[in-house]
């Protein structure tokens, strides 16, 4: 079966929300936006893959969390690490890029499969 769902679009979406996230830790940050990109560019086939895989459902929601966790501990800690976020503030951070990241994936695979019935 193809996905009808277009992984571009999810990461545009993903990018979107992710940048105002990551704004809303670290004020004034202006590299915040490119951080966002680097990390969607750098995990997009990851990315596309877990997508696919949870659209086939070969895979759950607590498995996609997990996948996705690794990408976001991964790249965010390297890029926030410099703004010199608290250890809390980054783990809420990861937590929420995390949560925001499965959400849209969830709901855009959700919206696909009630256009295909």
């Amino acid at each position: 079966m193809s996905d009808p769902i277009d992984i571009e679009q999810v990461l545009e979406k993903i990018l979107g929300q992710s940048d105002t996230l990551v704004k809303s830790f670290v004020p004034g940050h202006n590299a915040s936006l490119a951080d966002a990109k680097g990390f969607l560019a750098s995990a997009k086939a990851d990315l596309a893959v877990y997508f696919s895989m949870f659209a086939s459902q070969e895979i759950d929601e607590e498995l996609l969390r997990t996948l996705i966790r690794g990408e976001v501990d991964n790249a965010v800690l390297h890029k926030i690490k410099e703004t010199e976020l608290e250890a809390v503030q980054m783990d809420k951070l990861k937590a929420e890029l995390t949560s925001l990241i499965v959400t849209a994936i969830s709901s855009s695979v959700e919206i696909g499969k009630r256009a295909t019935v």
